[in-house]
This record gives structure tokens, C-alpha cells and sequence, in this order.
């Protein structure tokens, strides 16, 4: 007499093994999302951060001054400015705007970490001009803002 196996499907050691390597594939993918979405993010607070560097010129050229940039000096801040901040801070976290008549400066902590500067100057970036990462938004150096100016 002649047996013949039939397979009606897939045992419980494959199927378990088939989920196992399914829950590994996922984990990566899902944490390189995770670190796409945190970089997108300081993209587009730096992006908009340097949108607000040009609107503030523009500003300086329509009023002679940068009162309107950080809304000094009773005058009502710019709004496209006041809408950049806004955004910024929806992304992430709440910046410090720092400024006057001849000059301003604004910096906010990124997601991924650091911090983002840009000034009247037309500074934008992470570092001192050393070439040290700021470590908090003002305070001692390596801080982002030092009065109204990036460090």
C-alpha cells in the first residue's frame, strides 16, 4: 500500500517564520521613515527661516528699518514674517526673534537636533563661524543667538 502525502497548506513553523522576517522588514522601513520625516522637516524650517531672511530685506527697503522683523520698537511685526514663525513653530518647537532698527536675528531648535540661525546679515546656518554646532537657542556660546546677531 502506497501513501501519498497531500499538502493542505502551510504548517505553523512557516507561517510564524514568514511573519518573523515581515516584522523585521517593517521595523526597518518604518524607522527609516521615521528619520526621512524628521529630516523633511528641518528642510523646511530652514527653508522657511531663509524665506523669512529675504522678506526682511524687503522690509528693510520698504520702511528703512527692521522694526517690523521681530515687531520692535512699536511696530507691528511684518506678516508674512509673523506667518514664517508661525510655521516654524507648528514644526517644531517656539524660536527666539531678536532685533531692532539696524538689525535682527531669529534662531529655532531643528528636529533632528541643533539649532537654525539667520540674521540681518544674511547668516544662515548651524554653527558658529568656528564651525561649532550651537548648542541652545542663546545664552553662552556656542549658542545660536548672541543679542541680535548669529553667532
Amino acid at each position: 500500500m502506497i501513501f501519498v502525502y497531500q499538502s493542505r497548506g502551510f504548517t505553523l513553523v512557516e507561517l510564524l517564520v514568514v511573519i518573523s522576517v515581515m516584522s523585521f522588514l517593517a521595523s526597518i522601513v518604518l524607522t527609516s521613515v521615521g528619520a526621512a520625516r524628521g529630516k523633511g522637516a528641518d528642510a523646511t524650517i530652514k527653508q522657511t527661516m531663509n524665506s523669512m531672511r529675504a522678506q526682511a530685506s524687503i522690509t528693510y527697503n520698504n520702511i528703512g528699518n527692521f522694526n517690523a522683523v521681530c515687531g520692535t520698537n512699536g511696530v507691528t511685526q511684518d506678516s508674512l514674517i509673523a506667518q514664517a514663525i508661525a510655521q516654524v513653530t507648528t514644526l517644531n518647537a517656539v524660536g527666539t526673534c531678536s532685533g531692532g532698527a539696524t538689525d535682527w536675528a531669529f534662531a529655532a531648535p531643528l528636529k533632528g537636533g541643533g539649532y537654525w540661525c539667520v540674521d540681518s546679515t544674511n547668516a544662515g546656518r548651524n554653527k558658529t563661524a568656528g564651525g561649532v554646532l550651537y548648542n541652545a537657542l542663546s545664552g553662552t556660546a556656542p549658542a545660536a543667538l548672541s543679542g541680535t546677531a548669529c553667532n
